[in-house]
Parts: structure tokens; C-alpha cells; sequence
């Protein structure tokens, strides 16, 4: 399974909470499609792409997820 497979499974799951669960995707691809796909699953709060520094993720969990 892969991450998109994941997110597909994830917005079927029949439980209101799963909109309280931020999900972030970390990404190889500069692929600009990957971002605008992304977009599509509002359960998506925030993403990186990789290479990435130890103070990333950091960064993005300390903006809540608005970057």
C-alpha cells in the first residue's frame, strides 16, 4: 500500500474523528502534480519533500500544519 492507496482507505473509515487526525506527506517527487493531488484529500494538512533536515518536521508540527 501506498501512501495515496492509504489516504483512499483512510477518508472511507466511518468515524467522525478521523477530521481531528493531521496527516502530513513527505514526498521524494518535486512532481508539482503530486502537491495539486494532495490537495484533493482535505485531510491532508501539510507535506515535505525530501531531502529533509532533522528541523523540518520540526517546523511544520510548530505551525500546526499551515506552511
Amino acid at each position: 500500500m501506498d501512501g495515496w492507496e492509504f489516504l483512499d482507505d483512510f477518508i472511507k473509515i466511518p468515524n467522525n474523528s478521523t477530521k481531528a487526525v493531521p496527516i502530513y506527506i513527505i514526498s521524494s517527487s518535486i512532481d508539482p502534480g503530486y502537491v495539486i493531488k494532495a490537495q484533493d484529500y482535505r485531510m491532508v494538512s501539510n507535506g515535505l519533500t525530501k531531502p529533509m533536515n532533522s528541523a523540518d518536521p520540526l517546523k511544520l508540527l510548530s505551525a500546526g500544519g499551515n506552511n
